[in-house]
C-alpha cells in the first residue's frame, strides 16, 4: 500500500538480479490490493519483464496497512529455507546474494541472522545486567538509521515459524524489525553484517502511516510502544509471539 512509485524503481532491477541466480533465490511480491491504485499496481506487475523467479501474489483481507502482518503474509509465501525481509524501497544487491549463498553452500547460512543496515552495529552491548536478556548488539544511530535498510534482515525459515513471526501484537508500525531481530538472535548468536551497497528509494515515515488505522499518529509513539513490548518479551524470555493464531494472511497467485 502507497508504495507503488518506489515499487517502480526497484521491481526492474531486483527481477534482473534475481534471474541472474537461475532459481537458487525466489523473490517474493505481495500485494495487498484495496483501491484501484492497487489493481493499477497490479496490471503493471504482470506487465513486468524477467519475472520467472518472482512469486507473485495477491491478497484482498487487508484493509489498513500492517507492518507485522504484511511481512509475514509475504514470508509464509515463500518456498525458500532462509527468508530476508525486503520492502518496495529496497534494492536487491547482488554482492549481499553471493556471500550469503557461499555460506550456504558451506552449509553455514542456516547458523546465521543476516542484517543489511546500512549503519553500524555494535556488538558486546548489554543495556540491562538481568542475565536471561541475551541481546549482545546495538543497531547505533546516524545517516543511515531510518534510510529504510534497517528492516533487512533475514533469518532460517523454521526459525521463523518457530518464533511465530513478526509480532502481531506490535503497532501497525514501527520495530516489528527490530523485535523479531532480537528475539532471533536470542536463539541463533551468529550475525551476519553485510551492509547494502545499494541505497534504498527515500520514503518518509509520514508516508508510510497514510494506510495505516491512525494516519496521523506520530510514528515514534508506536515504535516506543513497540520497543516497551520487545523489552518485556526479552526480559521474561518470551520468545515466541502469535501464540495458536495464523501467521499473516491468505493469498492468492497473482498470475492467474
Amino acid at each position: 500500500m502507497n508504495r507503488g512509485e518506489s515499487l517502480k524503481k526497484t521491481l526492474p532491477h531486483n527481477n534482473n538480479i534475481i534471474n541472474n541466480y537461475n532459481g537458487l533465490v525466489e523473490m517474493v511480491l505481495v500485494n495487498f490490493i484495496k483501491d484501484d491504485e492497487s489493481l493499477k499496481l497490479h496490471d503493471w506487475i504482470l506487465q513486468q519483464k524477467n519475472s520467472d523467479f518472482m512469486n507473485y501474489r495477491v491478497c484482498k483481507e487487508m484493509f489498513f496497512w500492517n507492518m507485522p502482518k504484511a511481512r509475514n503474509t509475504s514470508h509464509m509465501s515463500a518456498k525458500g529455507s532462509y527468508l530476508i525481509n525486503l520492502d518496495c524501497d529496497n534494492f536487491i544487491s547482488a554482492n549481499t546474494i553471493d556471500k550469503l549463498l557461499e555460506l550456504n553452500k558451506k552449509k553455514k547460512l542456516n547458523k546465521y541472522i543476516f542484517c543489511g543496515y546500512r549503519g553500524r552495529i555494535k556488538k558486546k552491548f548489554r543495556p540491562w545486567k538481568r542475565k536471561n536478556f541475551r541481546t549482545t548488539f546495538k543497531f547505533l544511530r546516524g545517516e543511515h538509521f531510518h534510510d529504510g535498510s534497517y528492516g533487512n534482515i533475514g533469518l532460517p525459515k523454521d526459525l521463523f515459524i518457530s518464533l511465530g513471526g513478526y509480532n502481531e501484537a506490535l503497532p501497525p508500525m514501527g520495530g516489528d524489525d527490530d523485535d523479531l531481530f532480537k528475539r532471533a538472535v536470542c536463539i541463533k548468536k551468529k550475525i551476519i553484517h553485510i551492509p547494502s551497497d545499494i541505497a534504498p528509494v527515500t520514503n518518509s515515515k509520514e508516508e508510510g502511516l497514510v494506510n495505516t488505522i491512525n494516519p496521523k499518529i506520530d510514528w515514534l509513539e508506536w515504535a516506543q510502544s513497540s520497543e516497551e513490548i520487545t523489552k518485556a518479551s526479552l526480559l521474561n524470555n518470551m520468545l515466541k509471539c502469535n501464540m495458536n493464531m495464523p501467521i499473516g494472511l491468505e493469498t492468492s497467485d497473482g498470475k492467474f
